[in-house]
């Protein structure tokens, strides 16, 4: 997690550059991962590049894209009980949406346990203005909801680059470190 916060704030590609996946990399992840991962790389450039309107149609567009990959968990996918993501593959929907023109104080990943699976997991949420309840982006279920809505989730912690919060309860949140000492 510290990785992401330093890969966020500091990774040059955040800025207003085209985004663009270069041919040495296609080739790379085709080679690796099957001519599938040619076509998804693609279509997610394609994404980024061709998508339009309101936060909220941002978020949806995002959404419905990762969505439609298949989730897989750690155990069959990595082998491992609890893979920890590089952070290329954890802010994925982070990246695609500042990409998109969201503003990134508007963007936190929450480290969660699911409990109707008993596991640690990762959301994105997305908060309109400061103050307000967040919207949670999801691989698990397919709609965009408040975060009170999403009891199936227990919160840990957050994480932005702004700083870091642990979770003490509910919609109230213990500021930890500010982004800038992660």
């Amino acid at each position: 997690m510290l990785a992401f916060a330093l890969f966020v704030t500091a990774h040059p590609v955040l800025t207003g550059e085209q985004f663009a996946i270069s041919e040495r990399t296609l080739l790379r992840m085709e080679k690796q991962f099957g001519p599938e991962a040619r076509i998804r790389l693609l279509a997610w450039q394609e994404l980024v590049r061709g998508t339009n309107g309101d936060d909220r149609a941002k978020l949806e567009a995002v959404n419905r894209f990762f969505n439609n990959l298949h989730f897989v968990d750690d155990a069959l996918h990595w082998q491992l009980a609890d893979y920890s993501a590089t952070p290329i593959e954890l802010i994925t929907r982070y990246f695609t949406l500042i990409k998109l023109g969201i503003a990134e104080e508007r963007l936190t990943l929450t480290y969660v346990k699911t409990l109707r699976l008993n596991k640690a997991h990762m959301v994105l949420t997305y908060n309109s203005k400061p103050g307000t309840e967040p919207l949670v982006l999801d691989n698990l279920i397919g709609s965009i909801l408040p975060s009170s809505q999403r009891t199936d989730l227990l919160p840990v912690y957050s994480v932005s680059s702004a700083g870091l919060w642990l979770a003490k309860q509910r919609n109230s949140d213990k500021w930890v470190s500010s982004g800038d000492r992660l």
